[in-house]
């Protein structure tokens, strides 16, 4: 992916250091044709009061690094960009170009790339399309696979749709095994965005007493806005199923980031003790 955005002439990364205004002000600026940050950050980028739509006039491609991400955040850069929108995610999904237009999360795989899901119990196990699994890929990108065979583990759980795209649902190590039920963080936290009133938010999973694991939110309101853990269930409650709702919600200030700009988890999760 680096490759490709030199190739596309890059003028501008955006690191996870900068704040959002210093970003518009970047962005209206260089007026760059390549933009590579993380969604969340572009999401803040794009609430900007400041942030004008010839910043993003020249913008060719937009890669944006980490996990699946909001459908709100893609429809307020499609308000101001008609650049494609590519999202990378895991080992496997760098090697997929998504701008997949079958449907939000697909990935449509690169000349010679092959993508497979596995039983998630069974890796050796083949799913049919449309059933979730692990996902596996091989393709001339990659380095042969110690001990023999193509296919290699993506670090995602994910399905292959019936056009033969790939969905990519969570990494393995966000899995929450909650009382025997998968349950996918990225779910939880795509419920959460759909309430305008909050500018971030993240869930993990946490030793729970009842369930084993269960998830865990952390949640960043929009300035001004004020809201209470009440609020936030009740918003929930219509969204996911109650062996999904976080054992608790916290607020913070601002979550922190990795060197993209992407929400570090592994540090949410030492703040946890996890």
């Amino acid at each position: 992916m680096p490759g490709l955005a030199l190739a596309r002439a890059a003028e501008i990364v955006i690191p996870g250091s900068l704040q959002p205004g210093a970003i518009a002000s970047a962005l209206a600026y260089y007026q760059p044709g390549v933009l590579i940050t993380s969604m969340a950050k572009l999401a803040q980028v794009l609430s900007e009061p400041g942030l004008r739509p010839k910043a993003v006039a020249n913008l060719k491609l937009a890669v944006m690094l980490g996990p699946p991400h909001f459908e709100c955040t893609r429809a307020a850069f499609a308000a101001v960009s008609k650049a494609p929108l590519i999202e990378t995610y895991s080992a496997g999904a760098v090697a997929a170009v998504a701008a997949s237009r079958h449907a939000a999360g697909a990935y449509t795989p690169l000349d010679g790339t092959r993508f497979t899901a596995r039983d998630l119990a069974d890796p050796a196990r083949e799913v049919p399309n449309g059933e979730r699994g692990t996902l596996f890929v091989s393709g001339p990108q990659f380095e042969p696979v110690p001990g023999g065979g193509t296919l290699r583990p993506a670090g995602a759980a994910g399905l292959i749709d019936a056009a033969g795209n790939v969905v990519v649902i969570s990494p393995l190590e966000e899995l929450v095994v909650a009382a025997g039920y998968m349950i996918y963080p990225s779910r939880i936290e795509a419920a959460l965005m759909e309430h305008e009133g909050l500018a971030e938010a993240a869930v993990i999973g946490i030793r729970d007493g009842k369930r084993g694991t269960a998830p865990y939110a952390f949640v960043v309101l929009k300035r001004g806005v004020v809201m209470t853990e009440r609020d936030i269930v009740k918003h929930l409650a219509s969204r996911i199923s109650k062996i999904e709702m976080p054992a608790d919600i916290e607020f913070c200030s601002q979550l922190p980031q990795d060197a993209f700009g992407a929400v570090d988890k592994n540090a949410l999760r030492a703040r946890r003790g996890v």
